[in-house]
Parts: C-alpha cells; sequence; structure tokens
C-alpha cells in the first residue's frame, strides 16, 4: 500500500473510531415533545389547537418567562379549519392564522390546588407559524402532577376589528365568540426538558 493510501486509511480508521466510541456512546436527552391536550372547531370554523410544547428561548427576553425558568410553552393555535366538512367565511384562507384573539389560560395543579394564570400572547415559530403562547413555571412538580387546564378565549375587543355590513350579515358582528375549554387530568411530563 502506498504510504499517501496507507495514511488515509488510518485517518478514517482514526474517525470511525473516535465518532463510535465517543460520540455514539454518548446518551441522548430524553426526547421532548408537544402534546396535543385538545382539538376543537368554534363558529364561525374556527380550529383551537390547545398544546404543551418544550420550554423555549422567547424574545422579547424582559417580556417572557426565560427559558431555565420554564416549564412548559403553553399554546393555543388558532386557525380558519382546513377540513372539508367545516364550513369557513368565504374569504377565510383555509389553515390561516386568526389574529387579534385574546386566549387566557389558568393551570390547576390537582394534588395541591395551586394555580398560575396567563395571557397568551402572539408568537412566530418557523414549523409552528403564528400560534398564541407563553412560558409557564408549573406550580407543584410538573413531572409527577396532572393539571386542570382552563382555557378562556375571548374575540377581538370593541373597535379592534373593523366589520363590514356582509360580514354582520352573513356571519356576525363579532369574530367569534367568547370560549371556555378546560381539560382535567393533563400531564405534561412528554413536554418537559430532560434533567
Amino acid at each position: 500500500m502506498r504510504p499517501a493510501m496507507r495514511t488515509f486509511a488510518l485517518s478514517l480508521l482514526a474517525a470511525l473510531f473516535f465518532f463510535v466510541f465517543f460520540v455514539g456512546s454518548a446518551r441522548p436527552a430524553a426526547a421532548q415533545e408537544e402534546i396535543i391536550i385538545e382539538r376543537k372547531v368554534v363558529e364561525p370554523g374556527i380550529l383551537f389547537v390547545f398544546e404543551g410544547a418544550p420550554q423555549d428561548d422567547i424574545t422579547p427576553r424582559g417580556a417572557h418567562l426565560s427559558e431555565s425558568a420554564t416549564d412548559v410553552h403553553l399554546e393555543l393555535r388558532a386557525n380558519w379549519s382546513r377540513a372539508d366538512s367545516v364550513d369557513v367565511p368565504r374569504p377565510a384562507a383555509r389553515g390561516g392564522f386568526v389574529p387579534y384573539a385574546q386566549p387566557h389560560v389558568r393551570v390547576e395543579n390537582q394534588r395541591t390546588g395551586q394555580a398560575t394564570f396567563v395571557s397568551l400572547v402572539p408568537h412566530a415559530k418557523v414549523n409552528s407559524g403564528l400560534h398564541y403562547a407563553r412560558n409557564v413555571a408549573l406550580p407543584g412538580n410538573p413531572a409527577e402532577d396532572t393539571y386542570a387546564v382552563t382555557y378562556t378565549v375571548r374575540p377581538p375587543g370593541s373597535g379592534e376589528v373593523a366589520f363590514h355590513a356582509n360580514w354582520r350579515e352573513e356571519i356576525s358582528g363579532q369574530l367569534f365568540e367568547k370560549q371556555t375549554f378546560r381539560f382535567e387530568d393533563v400531564n405534561f411530563a412528554p413536554a418537559l426538558a430532560a434533567d
């Protein structure tokens, strides 16, 4: 074997050895995943998806809980339904974000009764698109406890959205009616950061 070829082969074997024994033996962190708490469709064809996602780094920093202080990233996706079986207003883009909603969430630890309350604000994320969310520190022991989660979603306030006569006549004088959804025995453990 030529010296150059031998050097190349030895370098390749050394790299393979390093990868297999050092990189390959590293223990991966436990996977985090988004949990879908529930999906609900409300008139006039809006799909609400309630989620608990892994903690995330959100800006502006002063307005949001830091990633290190966060247990879960609570989300509400509000989009015009894509389902053909659901009627949506004629000009609405199926799957498009529904703006100006005012979502609030109360999270109660079912073991201790402790609760926290947050307002969700619009967020933009590459794989989730526009959605409402907030980083949250959960009361109690999030790895073991279950929670009662109540989402209240209010329509835009008076004067925040202007409605043309044809919208008011064909659909409503508001974007949607106030909605409240309560989900019990929610386990956020799959979305928690690995220790």
